[in-house]
Parts: C-alpha cells; structure tokens; sequence
C-alpha cells in the first residue's frame, strides 16, 4: 500500500540527472528513505541498505487514458531496495511538468512523506506543523474507547460504497482556490478542514443520486479522518504516526449551514478532549500486535466507508529553481475500502485527491461534485442542495 504525493511544476521539471544529484546530496538527513521493509520474520528492525539514486529517482510516462492513476498501479523498486521512489512524470505532450514522490505506507505515512519532500526541496518550516497540544483528561480517555465502540456499527444506507473491491484503483482530484476555502470558513465561524468535510458530505449526497438513490433522502455518512500525531523532532521517524476520528457528515436533510455546524461540533469537541493525544497515550499502552489490530478494527468499511484525510504545508517547495504550483496527497486503499480522499493545502492552491476502486460508480466525479458543493457555503446557506451556478468550472485532473 503507498502513501506520497504528485506536485505540480510552474512550468518544466528538472532534469532526470539534476534531480538525482539533488536527492543524492540530502538523501543521508532522511531516515525512511533508508529503511526497508523485512524480508522475514525475525525479531529487530531491518539493515538500512543505502539506496541508490538511480533506481529510486527515475522517468515514468502517463498517457491520457491513465493520467495519473498509473502512479498507484507502477512497482516501487522490489529486490532489497528500501521501498520509495521520485517519478518525474512525462507526458504525451513532451516535457515532464510533474513530479510524484512514493513510498510504502508502512515504512511512512502522508504526513511524514509531507516531510520528506521539506527535507529535499524545501526548508524545514516547509513540511507540515508538529503535533502539539493539550494533555487529555479521562473525558477524552473514555471518548477514545466510546469510539471504538461505535466502530462496530455500520454505516446504513450507503450500500454503492460498499460493493466488493476489484482491486483496479484510479486517482482524480480538483483544484480550488485555497483563500475561498478560508473566506467560507470565516463567513460561518468554523475551520477549513470543517469546510472540507462539508462539502464532502454534499459532494456524497449529489453522488449518491448519480448511482440511481434519491440523493435527498441520504442519511449520514461517517467517515474516518486520519490525525497525524508527529511530535517535534519525530518529522522523520520512520513508520505510521497516526490515529483516527470518527466524524459523521450530515445527511442530505441538513442545510448547509446546519451541515457546518454539525461538523464543527464534533471536531471542536475532539479538539477540546484532545483526542488526538488521548488516543496515542491508549495505543501506546498496548502491546504493539493488539495495538495495531485496535486501530485497524477502527478501519473497516462497514462502519466508515471514507477516509478523509488532510495536510497542509507549511511553506513553498522548490526543486533547482523549478518552483512547484500545487501538491496532493495521495494513498491507497484499506482492504474492503472503495475511496479515500485527501484535501492538501500548499500555496494558494487546495487540492482535493481521489483515490477510488473501480467499484465504485462514477467514482471520478467526486472531485468535480465536491469542489461544485463550495457554492453552497457562500450565501447564508440555508437551502437544501441547491444546483452549482451556471458556468462553474472547477479545474479538474485526469
């Protein structure tokens, strides 16, 4: 399973051979770029074998059939070769004007691979920030169990999310301007990522009416948002730094205000239990085994049919000179899942990523739907699920 990032050029990439020579000279700062995945079962961590610009940074062409969907399906470097590598990814049209960094979701997660990419072509306030906050009470303690608990329950009326997996997975996203985003959540008082999580669930509700359901009578839709939990000085520890928060979109019932609101009492209330410490003080008291089958069971598409995911860097990258536009976060899927989305905010642009199994229908318009759904934030949003204004375009990927 990967995890990584597509950035997107200003203009052309650099050369093949500069970029090699740039990732040479930072690869020694970079720890999970030199771990590799064990080839048994024994006890302790595996060698570091120093890796090998020549194998990890390499060319890869995308047509317009696949775009970038072909990213999830090409091999990482196999052999003993730690898990990861740079694509610069060249189009039928010519010149590469993308570059896509991947890695093995064991060996690291989005936000450390965020991380990664400060460390290689940027500074270190570019990546993500750490991980600080309040120390949880038994409130926040008995939220993370509570939880758990609700983990069992499924997830009604939401049959299209859960067909059988194929196996065939393809990526989509969409770019929206990032200040939108932030004049919408200053109109309604609430957070970008509140935002995000409403638009989602609209962008779910006008979906639903695409696989032939009413889309009016969607019920609730919970989804499972990642939370990274790096603390200062662990950017670059190798290994998943996360837990995980149960948040439940409106149904389609709901006006948009109401909608935001809804969302925003749970994560504020998550905020003010501190849940994100509280659940990674519970994990770590657990034998690592049993710990990673508690998260794991909070992951099952039954009861949380979407991972929402989200990042937000902390600076502008650049790659000799070559400045990047955009950046997406991307990773593959659960067992059982049939979507993942991620919102990456970098620059002036956010990026809405979908990763989706060809199971799911009309799994590509989610983008589009969900950029689409921002309209319905940006009067008093009172209104049920209004039509996107005529005209309104948002840009699109393949």
């Amino acid at each position: 399973m990967l995890a990584g990032f597509v950035l997107d050029f200003d203009g052309t990439a650099p050369a093949l051979d500069d970029l090699r020579a740039l990732v040479d000279t930072r690869l020694a700062h970079i720890p999970s770029l030199h771990r590799r995945l064990p080839t048994t079962r024994t006890s302790g961590s595996p060698q570091p074998r120093p890796p090998e610009v020549e194998v990890h940074v390499r060319e890869l062409s995308v047509g317009p059939a696949d775009g970038l969907s072909r990213v999830l399906r090409h091999d990482l470097p196999d052999g003993d070769a730690p898990p990861w590598d740079i694509l610069l990814l060249r189009s039928d049209a010519g010149a590469p004007s993308r570059l896509c960094y991947r890695i093995h979701h064991s060996v690291q997660d989005g936000e450390g691979a965020a991380h990664t990419l400060a460390a290689l072509f940027g500074s270190g306030q570019a990546g993500p920030a750490p991980r600080t906050g309040l120390v949880p009470g038994p409130a926040g303690f008995v939220a993370v169990g509570a939880e758990l608990i609700r983990s069992l329950r499924p997830a009604d009326g939401w049959a299209a999310l859960r067909h059988p997996p194929t196996g065939l997975i393809s990526l989509r996203h969409a770019d929206v301007s990032l200040d939108r985003l932030r004049r919408i959540a200053r109109l309604h008082g609430v957070t970008v990522n509140d935002v995000h999580l409403a638009a989602l669930a609209r962008a779910f509700h006008r979906w639903r009416g695409r696989t032939g359901d009413d889309a009016l009578r969607s019920p609730p839709l919970p989804v499972l948002v990642p939370m990274s939990v790096r603390r200062p000085g662990e950017e670059h520890t190798p290994g998943n730094r996360l837990v995980s928060l149960r948040v439940e979109l409106p149904g389609a019932g709901s006006s948009a205000q109401q909608c935001l609101h809804d969302i925003r009492r749970q994560t504020a209330a998550a905020s003010r239990r501190a849940h994100r410490h509280a659940s990674r003080i519970a994990l770590a008291g657990l034998p690592v085994r049993l710990g990673a089958r508690v998260a794991l069971r909070a992951m099952n598409a039954n009861s949380t049919p979407v991972v929402a995911s989200g990042t937000a860097f902390g600076g502008r990258l650049d790659c000799l000179g070559h400045g990047i536009r955009a950046a997406g976060m991307f990773s593959g899927l659960l067992p059982g899942l049939l979507s993942y989305v991620s919102l990456t905010r970098y620059g002036a642009v956010a990026r809405l990523t979908h990763v989706y199994d060809h199971a799911l229908p009309h799994g590509a318009d989610v983008p589009l739907l969900w950029a689409a759904s921002l309209a319905d934030f940006e009067g008093h949003g009172h209104g049920g699920l209004p039509r996107p204004p005529a005209g309104h375009v948002p840009r699109r990927s393949a």
